[in-house]
Parts: C-alpha cells; structure tokens; sequence
C-alpha cells in the first residue's frame, strides 16, 4: 500500500529539518496543490550512513553521524505512486543527481509495491532545467 505517510497532507505550523527556505516552496506548492497527496513524510532518511566527523561526535553534538545520511526532502503518497520530493528556491542540474539517488536508495531500501517518480519542486528555474529534466525523468514543477 503506498499511503504510508506519517504526516496529513496539508500545512503545518512546522516540517521536520526543513529550511525556511524550503517552507516557502512547499507551502506555495500546497497552495497551488491543495489535494496532491494522501499524506506525505519529511527529513526521509536512506542509503547507509556515510563516514562522519569524530570532531561532532568529540563536541557532544547527538546524532552527527546521521547528518552525511541522504535525505529526501519530502516522500509524497498518492494512491498508486510515490514521489520523491527535492525542494528547492531555484531548480538547478545538481537536484537531478540528487533525485537519481534518492531514488535508487529508496527503492532499493524500502521496496515500494509501485512506481516512485522524482520530482523537483522550485520557485524559480536555471536555464535548460525543463529540457534536462524531461530527459532524466524528473517532474518539473514551478510555484
């Protein structure tokens, strides 16, 4: 079943790690797609952690070994599919290396039952971004 999120889909008074300026793309995003998803999770972990600094550990600061694990902005459920969400102020060509990854780690991680899809979420765009991403297969969408 692919309606696993822990979170309704709507806005919250706050996201889990997300940036202020993350907040402002994904509540334009929630404003122009009031009924996109069923529920949605944040701050998505995948894909084993990579080395960490002892310096964080040594400072006391919890938890520094998950801050080099990749994480998925935003896992969007819809009935039949799963969208793996990047979110960013302007769409640049690193998010598509982003999301490859996401993705592999994520299907190879979770076992989704269906079809998960990259999706670039952005204000704003850098030249050639919709070509590219139409190539690679990563949605596009601008708010």
């Amino acid at each position: 079943m692919s309606n696993i999120g822990r979170f309704k889909y709507g806005k919250l008074a706050k996201y889990p790690h997300m940036p202020a300026e993350d907040i402002l793309t994904w509540e334009k995003f929630l404003e122009k797609y009031p009924d996109e998803y069923l529920n949605v999770d944040y701050d998505v972990h995948c894909g084993e952690l990579t080395e960490h600094s002892d310096k964080a550990a040594d400072l006391g600061i919890a938890g520094s070994e998950a801050v080099n694990q990749y994480k998925i902005d935003v896992v969007g459920y819809k009935k039949n599919s799963i969208d793996l969400i990047e979110l960013k102020g302007k769409a640049v060509p690193a998010a598509i290396g982003q999301l490859a990854m996401y993705k592999n780690l994520y299907d190879k991680e979770f076992k989704p039952t269906v079809q998960t899809y990259p999706v670039i979420i952005a204000r704003e765009e850098s030249p050639f971004m919709v070509d590219c991403c139409k190539n690679e297969g990563v949605l596009l969408i601008l708010v």
